[in-house]
């Protein structure tokens, strides 16, 4: 009695051939049955604990016959030992010597994909793939079709097999789908082994410069037990850039060092790759990638904001702005521009009364009731506001609302802004105050303390803002 088929330390996947031979000289063979149990393990009739397989009791020439089942429906991937049982025509049965093989029914996975050597990397962009880590994966690879030379590129995938019977082999076929201008020569069946690996195609992908067509490219993996996966790439043609506008800061806003960038962005093919921001002199009429000897402020490939700080500046004055996003196979698009007044000049801010160097004793001190000072900007923007703080030296600030001594900061509404005052109600003494109006600031943006005047016992100090 002999277990032929599988033999010992294959692998084997749902629907195997399981094949026994038996001889009888007497009686002559009558059926066979297969067996399995569970592990690497003493297996016959009276040991192992073996379940049924199947039984194949077709009749048999005397005295040697062969029989055959498929096994389906295996138990889950793993190690297995199996043998035989012959039955003779006289009831007599002998069992086989066993074999162990490894079941596995779970089919290898790609892990990942990317491109290698792509040339010129900027008009190739390998989108999201869907189905990483399972047999079945997709996503498409996108190229610029008029990039004016074609491009190159090779295809790497990673690969992992967790069945238990390893990997084997991998593909790299032939293209499908619409080939025209596409060029690559087919790999097949390259082994490989052990439960993961990066391959990478050893034959290149290439097209011709205007080709549009959709070619197709179905990666293959198969592992020792014959399962198989694949992953299919379509070759997507995007010669259409992105749509953008400038969203902030709006067209005739007052802006200054630490404006924030941002733009209104989409793209229907390859996807958003960046946004970069540009500026031109205010005089030029037209402001953009081609026009205006535009200079560039800074780029962001930040999903969804985009979006860049201007820290350094040029001068206060008139300024010309646009964004130009780019797609992930270098489609560009430039926006409107819009025209922005730029003010990096502070203004200034001083104080009339009391005048410096005045004096109050704790008695005369309801005498001050009023603060009051200039301010003016040449920045362009024009003032806004102007702010008093009244600090005393325990760290306390007047709030003049309240016309109490509370935590600081407490910024005091001081008119104006040009001529500035501010009218003091029921002040109170809280030791040697300070006194200080913040420089002009021009809308949205704050400007560090300027002028400063003092005297023995209290010091003034305005803060004006645009």
């Amino acid at each position: 009695m002999t277990l032929s088929n599988p033999t010992n330390n294959a692998t084997i996947k749902n629907g195997a051939t399981l094949t026994a031979s038996m001889t009888d000289d007497n009686s002559g063979p009558q059926k066979i049955e297969f067996y399995r149990c569970t592990g690497n393990v003493t297996c016959n009739h009276g040991a192992g604990s073996p379940t049924l397989i199947g039984t194949n009791s077709s009749p048999m020439s005397n005295p040697t016959g062969d029989l055959s089942i498929t096994w389906n429906s295996q138990p889950a991937d793993g190690t297995y030992t199996l043998f035989a049982k012959g039955y003779d025509n006289a009831g007599n049965t002998t069992d086989s010597s066993s074999v162990v093989v490894t079941v596995d029914n779970t089919a290898p996975t790609f892990t990942s994909a990317a491109l290698s050597s792509p040339s010129p990397a900027a008009n190739l962009y390998l989108g999201s793939i869907t189905g990483l880590n399972s047999s079945t994966a997709s996503g498409n690879l996108y190229y610029k079709g008029n990039n004016g030379s074609g491009s190159s590129f090779n295809l790497q995938v990673g690969l992992a097999d967790s069945g238990g019977s390893n990997l084997s082999t991998y593909s790299f076929p032939a293209l499908g789908g619409t080939t025209t201008g596409w060029t690559h020569t087919a790999q097949t069946n390259t082994s490989t082994s052990g439960t993961s690996a990066t391959v990478t195609s050893a034959n290149s992908f290439s097209y011709a410069n205007n080709t549009t067509s959709a070619a197709t490219e179905t990666v293959a993996v198969a592992d020792a037990s014959g399962n198989t996966g694949s992953l299919a790439l379509t070759f997507t043609n995007d010669t259409t850039g992105p749509t953008v506008s400038m969203a902030t800061p709006s067209g005739g806003a007052n802006v200054g060092a630490g404006q924030v960038l941002t733009a209104s962005t989409s793209d229907s093919g390859s996807g958003l790759g960046s946004v970069s921001y540009y500026y031109c002199a205010g005089a030029q009429p037209t402001c953009s990638s081609g026009a205006g000897s535009p200079t560039l402020i800074g780029t962001s490939s930040t999903a969804s904001s985009y979006s860049v700080t201007w820290s350094s500046p040029p001068s206060s004055g008139s300024y010309k702005l646009f964004a130009k996003s780019t797609d992930n196979v270098g489609n560009s698009t430039d926006s409107s521009s819009i025209t922005v007044t730029l003010d990096s000049t502070a203004p200034t801010a001083s104080i009339t009364t009391p005048a410096a160097s005045q004096t109050y004793s704790p008695s005369t001190l309801s005498n001050l009731t009023t603060i009051s000072g200039t301010a003016s900007d040449t920045g362009g923007s024009n003032l806004s506001t102007v702010t008093v703080k009244i600090q005393s030296p325990n760290g306390n600030c007047w709030n003049n609302t309240s016309h109490t001594w509370a935590s600081c900061p407490v910024q005091n509404a001081g008119g104006g802004p040009a001529s500035w005052s501010l009218s003091l109600s029921s002040f109170t003494s809280d030791g040697d105050a300070r006194t200080r109006s913040p420089p002009p600031r021009r809308t949205g943006q704050a400007i560090p303390a300027r002028p400063r005047a003092r005297s023995s016992t209290r010091r003034l100090m305005p803060r004006s803002r645009r």
